[in-house]
């Protein structure tokens, strides 16, 4: 049997370990209060999802368009 790993530390994944191939990990993250907003809107890792809330996301695996998996880019005014 197949086994995905997720390894945490303080609270943040820091590595997953046996993704398939032809699987992608994504891992969100909606504690979001108290982070560097301009950091994370300059660098695009800061997301809205479907419902309107904000989160990051890190992703293992082959890569997918944001979009397709019901992420835009969060603005500043979502922030606010």
């Amino acid at each position: 049997m197949k086994k995905i790993i997720v390894v945490m530390e303080g609270g943040c994944v820091q590595t997953i370990i046996g993704i398939p191939e032809g699987v992608e990990v994504a891992v969100r993250d909606y504690d979001v209060e108290g982070i560097d907003l301009d950091r994370y809107l300059r660098t695009n890792t800061l997301f809205k999802d479907v419902d309107g809330q904000l989160c990051t996301e890190v992703r293992l695996g082959p890569s997918e368009d944001q979009d397709e998996a019901g992420l835009v880019p969060a603005t500043k005014e979502d922030c606010e």
